[in-house]
């Protein structure tokens, strides 16, 4: 028997046919009722979807076989998936590729075989509708049809699949890993290499390329899962990628196949997609559950202790006017209610953070409004800091924003860059500008309002943390730790972000980013128009 030649498409077909997760499931009515139509009418007593993998042809849907697969050196499917069309064997006797075939000889040896491919969205063949026989047989040209009709219905279904796989740009990939612990891409779609910032050139001649391009943090557990004997099944795992060019780093997430190959390798065989916008969308679901249950535990603490609060405020004040003037008494009292004057601002803060409501969006230029706010900013600043803001003409561009909200996010941010410039003076500065889209965290042209200080710095450990609720780097009673908290929910309730970068006796740099309004929904709204 002759062995049928590999297609030239092998690696890729392989890498989408374990990629599509179908190998060795379970069984499936949409295929066992084409195999039961395909035996019914074309009055054959084995019907089979057949899916060639690299040593194997696996059966999907059988009707009239006991065995699931045959050895691919055997199965008259490789030779459908070498020549991609339909292949009509009358007497397989009578054929030399397949007369010394074990699986022919006999006397309840196949004699009869057609088979049609199964082909991929672009045309790969994945396997074959094949309807088998005992005795020698023609087909009649309706019969090819209904034949190759039948074999049209399950492409289609292998290409739902496949679409489903590819949703989201997902990108294929086969990843073989020799016993010595050698890796090599032997198929790679363009894309993958784009987002490291490789050729495919690169990527296919050296896959550790793609692995140095891991961010630290993730590629010791990237590794360890290479490294580990895997049981043949599924496997995902999210990490970042770092861009080889210009450093851009985006979240992927790769789901693959894996499976034993031929001579002891270790193949994974899956799909590779940037799911950098869905991670992002999933922190700031957490975020929000998060700061939501810290606001209805800031609101219930507040409440309590404020009443506890003014009854301990009203007594004290009753002491204080009934002692003796400029006695020591009285000045304790005062004391007591300077105190308490303290302790009723932080319990106002922590009722205005837990009450944030949905904000109530005016078109505004926001370099227009740090000029309007400035006079009461500079007033807000420590002795020796002065306030300057930058706008530069043209980059003014129109954001929907509440202006309540805004100003108290700049008025957070500048006082926090006054206090820490407090001991060494300077200036705080304010800087609008705009970005294109693809230039910034958020994906649309976007406007950048910067409050930059050359203070004392944050470190990186505390940098984390700068927004987290109660945290903050001020001394014991200079600071609540919910003013930038308060800024990173009001931004982020206005589709922005904001982002902090600081270095330590160098000063420190907070930036706004709101995506850009349109501007003719701005100028229509300006007009009294509606746009369309």
């Amino acid at each position: 028997m002759k062995v049928a030649p590999l297609p030239p498409d092998e690696a890729a077909r392989l890498a989408l046919l374990c990629a599509l997760n179908i190998l060795d499931s379970a069984p499936e009515e949409a295929f066992d009722r084409i195999t039961r139509l395909a035996s019914t009418l074309l009055k054959t007593p084995i019907a089979a979807v057949s899916l060639m993998d690299e040593h194997r042809g696996w059966f999907k849907s059988r009707r009239g076989l006991e065995v699931s697969e045959t050895p691919r050196a055997l199965a008259f499917c490789a030779y459908v998936i070498q020549q991609r069309e339909m292949l009509v064997v009358p007497d397989a006797r009578l054929d030399e590729r397949f007369a010394g075939s074990p699986l022919v000889r006999g006397e309840r040896g196949l004699r009869f075989y057609a088979g049609a491919p199964l082909h991929s969205a672009e045309g790969i063949a994945l396997g074959t509708l094949c309807i088998m026989g005992h005795e020698p047989r023609e087909l009649a040209p309706e019969e090819v049809q209904v034949l190759a009709d039948l074999a049209e219905i399950v492409s289609r279904e292998l290409m739902v699949r496949e679409l489903a796989l590819r949703s989201g740009d997902a990108l294929i990939f086969r990843l073989e890993l020799d016993q010595d612990g050698g890796r090599r891409f032997t198929h790679a779609c363009d894309g993958i290499a784009a987002l490291a910032g490789l050729t495919l050139a690169e990527l296919l001649a050296d896959a550790t390329a793609l692995l140095r391009q891991v961010h630290a943090e993730d590629r010791e557990r990237l590794q360890q899962l290479l490294r580990q004997p895997p049981v043949e099944g599924n496997a995902r795992i999210r990490f970042r990628l770092l861009h080889a060019r210009h450093g851009k780093q985006l979240w992927c997430e790769a789901r693959a196949n894996v499976r034993y190959g031929l001579g002891g390798r270790i193949v994974w065989s899956g799909c590779l997609s940037d799911v950098t916008q869905q991670v992002e969308a999933e922190n700031q679901w957490r975020e929000h559950d998060r700061l939501r249950v810290t606001a209805v535990l800031a609101t219930g603490v507040a409440h309590d202790f404020n009443n506890l609060l003014g009854s301990m405020m009203g007594l004290a004040e009753i002491c204080r006017d009934q002692a003796e003037e400029g006695s020591r008494q009285r000045r304790n009292l005062q004391r007591i209610l300077d105190s308490g004057e303290k302790a009723a601002r932080l319990t106002r803060q922590l009722l205005d953070f837990a009450r944030q409501s949905a904000p109530v969006l005016q078109t505004t230029r926001l370099g227009a409004l740090a000029l309007e706010a400035a006079p009461l900013l500079r007033v807000a600043l420590p002795p020796g800091v002065e306030l300057a803001v930058e706008v530069a003409p043209g980059q003014d561009a129109p954001v929907a924003v509440d202006r309540g909200q805004m100003e108290q996010v700049l008025h957070n941010l500048v006082r926090n860059a006054g206090h820490a410039m407090k001991e060494r003076g300077g200036t705080v500065r304010i800087r609008v500008g705009t970005r294109d889209a693809g230039h910034g965290p958020l994906q649309e042209r976007s406007l950048v309002l910067t409050v930059l200080d050359s203070g004392c710095g944050i470190p990186a450990a505390d940098l984390a943390q700068v927004f987290e609720p109660f945290f903050t780097t001020k001394p014991v009673g200079e600071g609540s730790g919910l003013g930038l908290s308060s800024c990173h929910g009001i931004v982020t309730s206005h589709g922005g972000r904001i982002v902090a970068r600081s270095t330590v006796d160098v000063g420190s740099e907070f930036e706004v980013w709101l995506p850009v309004s349109d501007v003719a929904a701005v100028e229509a709204e300006a007009a009294g128009v509606p746009a369309d």
